[in-house]
């Protein structure tokens, strides 16, 4: 393997799992908020979980 690409793949998946913690920060910090706009985060979270699992499945396999 070259050295890039043992450099880069770790580095996608930190991305990726910084990603999903910010989204889960910010979902959780709006749960004070009202409804529509938890629901616009909640939709968001779950966006970022899905890439980075996608993300998670292509590089570790």
């Amino acid at each position: 393997m070259a050295i890039g690409a043992d450099v880069l793949i770790p580095l996608i998946l930190m991305l990726g799992f910084v990603a999903v913690l910010v989204a889960a920060i910010v979902y959780i910090r709006s749960e004070r908020e009202p409804e529509s706009l938890q629901q616009r985060f909640l939709h968001r979270f779950y966006a970022y979980a899905m890439m980075f699992l996608a993300a998670l499945v292509l590089f570790t396999g």
